[in-house]
């Protein structure tokens, strides 16, 4: 519910997140394949998966560039309930990819902007072609992505609403993203530099909320 906001979401929000959505599905389909065969390299990851099913052990494999402990688990998680394939690992990353473009939406919107401008923003990264891609795939590069949309959703949350739910929430997915990617780690830059900014230039400083 606290990702949603639905108290801030009108008719005009769900028609066009329906649309995205069912827009999503199709473009998804029109390249979507069963075959149990890797993608790029995405078949790294997918070891980790198969390994920590297999043993209950979380490895990586020393090919990989990055530590994707999160996107592993997830994997994981999916191959628990649905069975364990190339196909089903794809789906997981759909789905991920799918979250990432609501919280994009919901950033655009949560910074004014009318629903059908976000819409055609958030259509413009729907129809990414690295972002369309790497989507039927297991590579990092969308979770990591849709991670870092969460994650600024929830920092512009706070700067303007100051809930500190929506601080901690940022920060969860700073820290998803960074074990995703390490690279994951800048996003700790924002609240940390939004703080300094507003205390040093802002108009009216603002502490840090406690709980």
């Amino acid at each position: 519910m606290a990702f949603l906001d639905l108290e801030r979401i009108d008719r005009s929000d769900c028609v066009v997140l329906l649309g995205l959505t069912a827009l999503g599905i199709a473009l998804a389909y029109s390249a979507w394949s069963w075959a149990n065969v890797p993608i790029i390299d995405d078949w790294v990851y997918v070891w980790s998966v198969d390994h920590l099913i297999e043993t209950g052990k979380l490895r990586v494999l020393e090919w990989s560039a990055h530590y994707p402990i999160v996107q592993v688990l997830w994997g994981a998680l999916f191959s628990l309930v649905f069975g364990f394939s190339f196909g089903i690992l794809r789906v997981s990353t759909l789905v991920v990819a799918w979250l990432g473009l609501l919280a994009f939406y919901l950033t655009l919107r949560e910074m004014e902007i009318r629903p059908l401008a976000a819409a055609v923003g958030t259509l413009v990264l729907l129809c990414n072609p690295v972002l369309f891609m790497l989507s039927n795939s297991f590579m990092t590069d969308v979770p990591f992505v849709s991670s870092m949309n969460g994650a600024l959703l929830f920092y512009v949350r706070w700067t303007k609403r100051g809930k500190t739910r929506d601080l901690l929430f940022g920060s969860a997915l700073t820290t998803a993203g960074f074990l995703i990617r390490q690279l994951g780690a800048a996003l700790a830059i924002i609240p940390i530099g939004y703080l300094l900014l507003t205390r040093y230039l802002g108009p009216r400083r603002r502490r840090l909320p406690v709980l």
